[in-house]
């Protein structure tokens, strides 16, 4: 399953280097600098919200602390590096082999590579070290987290089959390994995708290389172990609290009027009618039928995963204008779980768990007409709204770089411009609606639906209604830190209700027909 640019070509290394055995972790971080860079907390976990300028600077505090024989020093390896690091002599996709499912390394096994049988998405990052090494002794060199490698991101061969410059420091970055939301092709050892250097998102491990003079198998010390040291050092500027933008769709917006106490048939409703109950703006979406999935034309299609099938609603519904905001969040839950401030923001370090307790306290608080109830939207209702009629890629076409929605526009689709990378999440209704009105169904962040995510079904249905699970559950739209094709309106990733939390997920709230 080559990608682009993965032209397979011999290498020559010709100076042997030390790689570390796992990731950084958060303990060996924090030792260097104080500031955690993760979405999650444990010391034993890799740190996850990394930048290359931010790695660069670790190794740099390293070799002060740490000196080495001279020539030697602490750095990311490059690409070079790391896949033969990763390979350690194999020549097959993945260092274990040809087949990944989730059960040989931390990746979404929901959709395998060499095998039908799905496995395992835990849906966040796990200790360092707990799937077994490959033949070097070198630990999660598939999965877990996205690695920083050195040299700046180029077509191959990178340096006439010799160990590429590094000293490049503003252009794009290699970026290797893939991370727990990955499916397992983009896992494998020749995977590779780019990372701006200010964007921090990512993991790292260390290297120590040698000399460029040195001659072949030169030693050097492998006592890699961290002291602590007391540092008051914090890599990044505290956060501000956003204000809302000017020209932001919600200003100056006149109020939605306020949802009617009898909820009248379909024939009463327009398409894009804007109502407001409990605080929440509403559209509504008429019945209808649309093709759900993609098609094999579509750019980035993962059409053996995401099946085209037609689906007729019988039921209009109403769903949020936006993502569930902070403000909203808090108005019923009383806290407000979010890494990154913005009451204007979406919420978000919210498992699906958490989005059904809000749920079930707006059904207690701002109760609807017997027959409707506030809920998670189902799969196939998120899609039908993201769409809006439309047939493309996104709701608005088929080319995104960040500059129609909020997303990691440094790997687009649909056309070679790198765009933007925000980098946040960024406030409600910053960017155009769909046809209908609907803010934000691509990027920003990913929105919890109800229901087990489950394999396609090759013929049309009606209404489906898929069961809640303990296992999955369907996460939809993309988000602020992932690329471009993950923002498609087919596109469809899954989490662990009652575990699955990160700065880059939320939801939002539909009025949906109980019966």
């Amino acid at each position: 399953m080559r990608q682009l640019d993965e032209t397979r070509h011999q290498v020559v290394v010709e100076l042997g280097f030390w790689m570390a055995k796992t990731e950084t972790t958060q303990k060996q971080w924090t030792r260097i600098f104080r500031h955690h860079g993760t979405s999650y907390r444990g010391e034993h976990l890799p740190v996850d919200l990394i930048s290359w300028n931010d790695a660069v600077a670790w190794m740099n505090e390293m070799n002060r602390r740490f000196p080495l024989p001279e020539g030697w020093k602490w750095s990311l390896p490059t690409e070079i590096q790391w896949e033969y690091a990763c390979r350690a002599g194999t020549e097959t996709p993945f260092s274990f082999g040809n087949v990944a499912d989730g059960t040989q390394a931390n990746c979404f096994g929901q959709f395998p590579y060499g095998t039908k049988k799905k496995g395992p998405s835990l849906g966040r990052l796990v200790e360092v070290a707990l799937y077994p090494s490959n033949p070097w002794g070198l630990h999660d060199m598939h999965g877990n987290v996205d690695e920083l490698c050195a040299n700046r991101y180029a077509s191959y061969p990178l340096d006439e089959a010799l160990d590429p410059d590094v000293h490049d420091v503003t252009a794009a970055k290699g970026l290797r390994g893939g991370r727990f939301s990955s499916i397992p092709a983009g896992c494998r050892s020749a995977s590779r995708f780019q990372a701006p250097p200010d964007h921090g998102c990512y993991g790292f491990r260390p290297a120590i290389v040698p000399p460029q003079d040195a001659p072949p198998h030169s030693e050097v010390s492998s006592q890699l172990e961290l002291t602590p040291e007391p540092e008051n050092r914090q890599l990044w500027p505290p956060y501000e609290k956003p204000s809302l933008p000017a020209g932001s769709l919600l200003d100056g917006l006149a109020p939605a009027e306020p949802l009617s106490e009898v909820f009248g048939e379909f024939q009463e409703r327009l398409v894009g009618e804007r109502r407001r109950h409990g605080n929440i703006v509403l559209i509504w979406c008429p019945p209808g039928n649309f093709s759900m999935g993609e098609p094999h034309t579509e750019p980035a299609s993962l059409v053996s995963f995401y099946r085209q099938h037609e689906v007729t609603l019988t039921h209009g519904f109403w769903m949020a204008e936006t993502e569930t905001t902070q403000k909203q969040w808090e108005e019923i839950m009383g806290s407000n779980p979010g890494d990154i401030p913005g009451e204007s923001h979406p919420v978000e370090q919210v498992r699906q768990i958490d989005c059904l307790k809000w749920i079930a306290e707006m059904n207690r608080r701002h109760p609807l007409p017997k027959g409707w109830a506030w809920s998670l939207p189902t799969e196939a209702q998120w899609e039908y709204a993201c769409r809006a009629g439309s047939r493309t890629a996104f709701s608005f076409g088929d080319s995104l770089n960040g500059d129609k929605a909020n997303c990691n526009g440094y790997m687009p689709l649909g056309t070679t411009v790198r765009g933007r990378c925000i980098g946040r999440t960024t406030v409600v209704a910053s960017y155009p609606p769909n046809a209908w009105g609907l803010c934000d169904m691509h990027g920003n962040v990913w929105e919890w639906c109800a229901g087990e995510m489950k394999e396609y079904p090759e013929t049309a249905v009606i209404d489906p209604a898929p069961k809640h699970s303990t296992t999955s559950a369907a996460l939809r739209g993309g988000s602020w830190k992932m690329f471009a094709p993950f923002s498609r309106s087919a596109s469809r990733f899954s989490g662990v209700p009652a575990l699955t939390k990160a700065d880059d997920i939320g939801f939002r709230a539909a009025i949906v027909r109980t019966k």
